[in-house]
């Protein structure tokens, strides 16, 4: 199998340390594999290391000794249309090492340490947390007590409405 990529794709950079010392940085692409990571200078690029696919991936990550100087990984949600897959095999199968995503222009990273909490998962726990604590009346409580202001954009999203008390509608 030959290694096909966009090098315009980048989705992601891994950090190792280095037998010399110090770090080293990869750049991570999908191409036709499920990751291909290259060193790359500005003179020359080589192959560091690939996953075919998620067994490939599984396969070499449970060995617990190719990935054991692996200092931090971060994908580009938007470019690496397996980053939810890849979070989970690093997550499981390298201990320590500091798991990020992030989407282009986003200045935060999501960081993910050894728990995984897919993005869908979270939006799920905190409509359902938001949706009760307005029920019984304690959302607003709950946001004064720890300083957040719910933006009109989130307070539309979450369905939360302010009571006016003279016109007696929401």
């Amino acid at each position: 199998m030959s290694l096909n990529w966009n090098w315009n794709e980048k989705c992601g950079e891994a950090t190792f340390k280095s037998w010399k010392g110090g770090e080293y940085t990869v750049n991570l692409y999908v191409g036709n594999a499920l990751l291909i990571a290259l060193y790359e200078t500005e003179e020359q690029y080589s192959l560091a290391w690939f996953f075919v696919d998620k067994k490939h991936a599984e396969r070499v990550l449970s060995d617990g000794v190719s990935f054991k100087d692996m200092v931090s990984i971060r994908l580009n949600k938007a470019k690496c249309r397996y980053w939810k897959e890849l979070v989970a095999l690093f997550a499981e199968y390298t201990d320590g090492v500091k798991i990020e995503t992030y989407t282009e222009g986003d200045k935060t990273w999501q960081e993910y340490g050894n728990m995984l909490i897919p993005d869908m998962r979270m939006r799920e726990i905190a409509e359902a947390a938001i949706s009760y604590l307005d029920d019984e009346g304690l959302l607003d409580e709950f946001l004064e007590d720890r300083s957040i202001e719910l933006s009109p954009e989130e307070k539309e999203y979450f369905e939360v409405y302010d009571f006016d008390e003279d016109e007696e509608e929401w």
